[in-house]
């Protein structure tokens, strides 16, 4: 998790938010910026500005970040796996499309961005079986969805679903 910042502003955001917090010392205790890695464009800014005010910062239980870098091309994401590895992805892919009917389809190409969103967090929603996402909540689903309507249309973002006998099967 992280700020929404344009890159370039993060110096400007964290004093910003320094500020908002020494002005507001009267009204906390202490502020947990919550599973913030270490490799964020922000948390240095952040954790300088807050000192510079005043207010005391430290980091705790540092982790690995749960992101992974995404190749720029299938070709780069595929080559150091084994060959055992790309012919059963092979194998999979082509049963997908050919015994299950299956599509790659695009939201704002193929299917409308506010659509295929309902399907993501349809598809989001049986992995956290009980509600045990905070991306579920009501106001976070409506934050991501302010997100798909601006960000898909212009490019920003890329939505996909897998459609397989004729129903969404998985969304990313």
């Amino acid at each position: 998790m992280d700020f929404l910042v344009a890159e370039g502003d993060e110096e400007l955001v964290s004093a910003a938010l320094a500020r908002t917090f020494a002005h507001t010392r009267s009204r906390w205790d202490a502020v947990h910026l919550q599973v913030m890695h270490a490799e964020s464009p922000s948390a240095l800014q952040i954790m300088a500005a807050l000192a510079e005010c005043g207010v005391g910062a430290a980091t705790l239980n540092v982790s690995d970040s749960r992101f992974i870098a995404i190749p720029a091309t299938w070709d780069a994401y595929a080559r150091p796996r084994s060959p055992n590895w790309r012919s059963q992805y092979r194998r999979k892919a082509r049963r997908f499309f050919e015994n299950h009917q299956g599509k790659v389809l695009v939201a704002g190409r193929d299917v409308e961005y506010s659509i295929a969103y309902d399907e993501f967090l349809r598809c989001h929603a049986m992995q956290w079986v009980g509600g045990g996402s905070n991306f579920l909540h009501p106001v976070v689903k409506d934050f991501h969805r302010n997100l798909v309507e601006r960000w898909v249309p212009s490019g920003r973002i890329l939505m996909l679903l897998l459609e397989m006998d004729g129903r969404v099967g998985g969304a990313a």
